[in-house]
């Protein structure tokens, strides 16, 4: 996957191939929309036939994965490894919604810009991100 993603890569300009332990992500956002487009199209159709790859299709995104290892996956992870307290997730693409649907009662997810969404909270934008921290931190402050 990670070769068939970088040759990809390497004959679109303004794309670009970020490898993780787990997943390879073919990534297109500063390519020719069109051309980025049909570009992931591609790969994901392809790397859909492997079988335990598991594909997420994002904004300006592919993503494949050895196995369902996902960022709802990581939440548990942490949960576990981290002093008790509230989780609080940020996202802004379809690959978030895995963390926003393993947020417990109590935890903070909340949803940056438009779409079908897990996440309690919602943001128009990331301009608001810094907003929400802003509040988060003043009421981290006071407990």
């Amino acid at each position: 996957v990670e070769e068939r993603f970088t040759e990809a890569a390497g004959a679109l300009p303004g794309s670009f191939v970020e490898r993780k332990r787990r997943t390879v992500a073919f990534h297109h956002r500063k390519a020719p929309h069109d051309d980025g487009e049909a570009a992931a199209a591609s790969l994901a159709e392809w790397a859909r036939g492997i079988p335990e790859v598991v594909v997420t299709v994002g904004k300006k995104v592919v993503e494949a994965a050895v196995d369902s290892v996902h960022k709802g996956d990581a939440i548990d992870s942490l949960r576990t490894d981290l002093p008790e307290g509230p989780v609080v997730f940020l996202g802004d693409d379809t690959t978030d919604e895995h963390a926003f649907r393993a947020l417990q009662e109590g935890d903070v997810g909340v949803k940056v810009g438009p779409g079908t969404t897990a996440a309690d909270y919602r943001v128009a934008d990331i301009g608001d991100v810094v907003e929400v921290l802003a509040v988060l931190a003043g009421a981290a402050a006071r407990r």
